[in-house]
């Protein structure tokens, strides 16, 4: 019976204790994943609560019971489903609660918060975005400055007058330079943009920090619709990137990283630590924002 409503991913045998010793886990894990088509699976994080997937294993928040005023409180908690105004005596924000099971799934029907990956995972494009920012660069600015002096002389010379103020020269061949450099970069960033917005694959990677410790990857597919609004489609769920065809890319960059210990990390496959870059040397956009951090690879090659 438990097995109708455990996922294949994650860990099962947690879940499973957890509905075998608790019949009010139990009661709730079986209406919510009845009513929502989802399944449950362990939480490594905390071993009080269930996690709850879709299908294809994508993370759809959690299931959780506590006990309040000697009675059970049934919780479902998922920030990018829900989004309260405020936090109630027994649940935070991204929180529903309610003494009875089928109060809670009512209440989350009724205000639309019914958890899909869809919903999910549409909260990974505001991360995503600071990826394509990488390869923004400002346009190139219509001032530069100067000195006073050195304007005046060049004003000289062009209108035909004695030059009485002295032009530096190589200040002048230094803001040239700049200028050609800006411009440059701002054609590549453009021109990279554009073939990255074609589509890219993301990998989300494992979540680590002091409250969370995920194990697995989420990989799907992003690119801008006719609007040039980034959407996103077909994640799934691998427990190693040996399981995917970027296990070489992981091996490659695990070795190329390691060379610099503030960009390099242990706490995934690739080796790479949170932040925001383009490593052009990889073609790969590294980017985070909160617990996400993402790896982009573009679809059409250099």
């Amino acid at each position: 019976m438990i097995e109708t409503i455990l996922s294949t991913y994650g860990d099962r045998e947690s879940a499973k204790t957890v509905l075998e010793t608790h019949s009010t886990y139990r009661d709730l894990a079986f209406e919510f994943c009845n009513a929502f088509g989802v399944k449950v699976t362990g939480a490594k994080s905390n071993s009080t609560k269930l996690s709850v997937v879709d299908h294809e294993g994508i993370p759809l928040g959690y299931l959780q019971v506590d006990k309040a005023m000697g009675k059970p409180a049934y919780i479902y908690n998922c920030h990018a489903v829900i989004n309260k105004t405020r936090s109630s005596r027994n649940s935070d924000s991204s929180s529903r609660d309610s003494n009875k099971i089928n109060t809670l799934i009512r209440t989350l029907k009724k205000n639309d918060e019914i958890p899909t990956a869809e919903r999910v995972t549409k909260q990974f494009l505001g991360t995503i975005k600071y990826g394509f920012n990488e390869l923004r660069h400002e346009s190139p600015s219509t001032r530069v400055q100067i000195t006073r002096d050195t304007m005046y002389g060049i004003c000289q010379q062009l209108i035909g007058l004695p030059v009485t103020y002295a032009i530096d020269m190589s200040h002048i061949q230094d803001l040239y330079n700049n200028m050609i450099e800006d411009e440059r970069r701002s054609e590549e960033g453009m021109k990279e943009l554009k073939r990255f917005a074609k589509g890219v694959t993301t990998i989300r990677l494992p979540q680590k920090d002091w409250h969370n410790s995920e194990d697995f990857y989420l990989i799907g597919k992003v690119s801008l619709d006719s609007n040039e609004d980034l959407v996103t489609s077909n994640y799934k769920r691998y427990d190693s990137m040996s399981d995917t065809p970027y296990a070489g890319l992981a091996t490659m960059c695990k070795t190329y990283l390691s060379r610099d210990n503030n960009l390099s990390s242990n706490d995934n496959e690739f080796g790479l630590a949170r932040r925001d870059r383009y490593f052009k040397d990889l073609d790969i956009i590294s980017c985070y924002s909160g617990t996400d951090h993402f790896i982009l690879i573009p679809d059409n090659a250099e």
